[in-house]
C-alpha cells in the first residue's frame, strides 16, 4: 500500500512538470509604445497604441481609454495602417477616448500601429492612461482581447523650463471652418487672428504633424490668410510672430479636419428582387470612408423622403407593384454616396405558375434597343406585367413572347410539317411504293428532303 501511494505521488510530481502552459483563448492585446514618460507642462506630444494579435486574425479594433482631462488635452487622433477605416461612433471627450477602426477584405495577423494620439500636457504631477474593459479586438464577430495583458501608461508632468512670458497670445479663428474638432468638406479655408502690439512680422506653416516640420513663410497680410484646395486629412495651421525688439512669440496652431471625398460606393443588396404580395424582404447595406468615417445611413423608399436607418432594412406587407429603395451613406464631413435597388411584388399565384420574370418590362433586358430598360425607366412599359417594351403592349400569356405575324407564320409552317410527315408515314405504312416502282427513287428523295425539313 505504501508503495502504491509513493508511486502515485511521484506520478503527480512528474506530470506537474510536463503540463504545457496554454495560452488564453482571447490572446490579442493592445500595447502602448512605452510604459512611462516624462513631459513638460505645456508640451505637445504623441502616444502610439499598437495591436499585438498574438496569433489571432483580427478585422476590428476599438480602444476605450481613460485619461485625466485636468492634466491632459487631446489634440488629435489618427489611425495607423493596420485598420485604415474609422469605425462609426468614434469620439473623444472629457476623460474618455473611444476610437475604433476596421479592415475590409480579411483580417490582420501582424503586429502594428493602431492609432496615434496627440496630447498637450497641462498642470503638474502624475497621471496615467488606462484601458477600459469595453476595449475590443474582434475576429469575424468574436472577441479575442485578453484584458489581463493590458497595461497602463504612466505620465510624469514636470514644470516647464522658465521662459519669458508674453502678456498677450495669438488667437486664431476661421469663419469658414469654425469648429476645430469637427470634419468639414470645405477645403477653401479662411483664417484670421488678433493683432498684437509691436509685431515686426508673422510667419505661418501648414503641416499634418505636431510639432511643425515644414518651412515657415512670412505673411504679407496683417491678420488674414486664405488657403485654397487643402487636401483631405487632419492639418495644422501654425502661426508665430516676432516682436520689434527681437522677441519671438512661440507658435500656436489651428486644427483643420478636411474631407471632400465621398464615401466608398454603396449598394443595397436584397435577399431577392421578386417577392409575392405580403412577403417580407431585407436589404443589407454598408460601406467605408477612408478619411473622416461614416456618420450615418439614410433610406428613401419610392422617393417618399429620407429617414435614418441601419442595416438591414426590413420591408413588410408590400402591395403589388415596384419599389425603389435608395440608400445613402453620409460621412462625418457631410459627403454623400448613394445607391439603389428595386424589388418587384407580384401575385402569389403568378410566381407559383412561373409567369414572373418572363415579361419584357421586368427581365432586365433592353428588348426594343431604345437604351431604356424595364418599367418604369422605359416609358413604353405600362407596368411590370407588360410583355412588350415597344409602344403597343401585349397581355402576359405564353404566346405573347412572339408578335402576332411571326407567330402565325410559325403555326402554318408547323402544321405543314405535321401534314407532310403524316402523309409520308402513311405512304410507307401502306407499302404503296412497292406498287409504283417507277416512282420509288423519287419517293425516297422526297422522304430524305422531308426529314431534313422537319428537323
Amino acid at each position: 500500500m505504501k508503495n502504491i501511494v509513493k508511486f502515485f505521488l511521484i506520478f503527480l510530481f512528474l506530470v506537474s512538470f510536463n503540463i504545457p502552459a496554454t495560452q488564453a483563448k482571447e490572446a490579442a492585446i493592445f500595447e502602448f509604445s512605452e510604459n512611462s514618460r516624462n513631459v513638460f507642462s505645456g508640451e505637445e506630444f504623441t502616444i502610439n497604441i499598437f495591436v499585438n494579435p498574438r496569433g489571432e486574425n483580427l478585422d476590428t479594433a476599438r480602444v476605450s481609454l481613460n485619461y485625466d482631462s485636468e492634466k491632459l488635452d487631446v489634440n488629435f487622433i489618427s489611425l495607423g495602417d493596420l485598420f485604415p477605416n474609422i469605425s462609426p461612433n468614434s469620439f473623444y471627450e472629457k476623460n474618455l477616448i473611444y476610437y475604433g477602426g476596421y479592415k475590409l477584405g480579411g483580417g490582420i495577423k501582424e503586429y502594428g500601429k493602431f492609432i496615434t494620439i496627440g496630447f498637450r500636457a497641462k498642470g503638474i504631477g502624475q497621471t496615467s492612461l488606462i484601458f477600459n474593459n469595453d476595449s475590443k479586438l474582434i475576429s469575424n464577430g468574436e472577441e479575442k482581447i485578453n484584458f489581463s495583458g493590458l497595461k497602463k501608461l504612466s505620465l510624469n508632468i514636470l514644470p516647464s523650463p522658465e521662459a519669458k512670458e508674453v502678456a498677450e497670445k495669438i488667437i486664431i479663428q476661421s469663419p469658414t471652418n469654425p469648429e476645430q474638432e469637427k470634419w468639414s468638406n470645405n477645403n477653401n479655408v479662411e483664417l484670421n487672428w488678433n493683432l498684437l502690439p509691436d509685431i515686426e512680422k508673422y510667419s505661418y506653416a501648414v503641416d499634418n504633424q505636431i510639432p511643425n516640420t515644414q518651412p515657415w513663410v512670412e505673411i504679407n497680410q496683417d491678420n488674414f490668410i486664405a488657403l485654397k484646395d487643402v487636401s483631405d486629412g487632419v492639418w495644422f495651421f501654425y502661426l508665430k510672430a516676432e516682436l520689434k525688439d527681437g522677441e519671438k512669440i512661440e507658435p500656436v496652431y489651428y486644427q483643420l479636419k478636411i474631407d471632400t471625398s465621398a464615401p466608398e460606393p454603396i449598394m443595397p443588396i436584397s435577399e431577392q428582387r421578386i417577392i409575392s404580395e405580403g412577403e417580407e424582404v431585407k436589404f443589407f447595406f454598408q460601406t467605408a470612408d477612408d478619411v473622416s468615417g461614416i456618420d450615418f445611413y439614410e433610406v428613401n423608399l419610392n422617393n417618399e423622403g429620407w429617414e435614418r436607418k441601419d442595416s438591414p432594412l426590413i420591408l413588410k406587407g408590400l402591395e403589388i407593384g415596384e419599389y425603389k429603395i435608395k440608400v445613402r451613406a453620409i460621412d462625418l464631413a457631410g459627403n454623400v454616396s448613394e445607391g439603389e435597388e428595386k424589388v418587384l411584388v407580384f401575385k402569389s399565384e403568378d410566381i407559383i405558375k412561373g409567369k414572373i420574370g418572363k415579361t419584357q418590362c421586368s427581365d432586365g433586358i433592353d428588348n426594343d434597343d431604345d437604351g431604356l430598360i424595364d418599367y418604369p425607366e422605359d416609358p413604353d412599359c405600362k407596368n411590370v406585367y407588360d410583355n412588350n417594351e415597344k409602344f403597343v403592349s401585349t397581355p402576359l400569356t405564353v404566346e405573347s413572347v412572339l408578335d402576332k405575324s411571326t407567330r402565325l407564320i410559325k403555326i402554318i409552317v408547323l402544321k405543314t410539317k405535321v401534314f407532310f410527315s403524316n402523309f409520308y408515314n402513311l405512304f410507307l405504312k401502306l407499302k404503296i411504293i412497292d406498287y409504283l416502282p417507277i416512282f420509288k427513287e423519287k419517293v425516297i428523295d422526297f422522304g430524305i428532303w422531308l426529314m431534313a425539313y422537319i428537323k
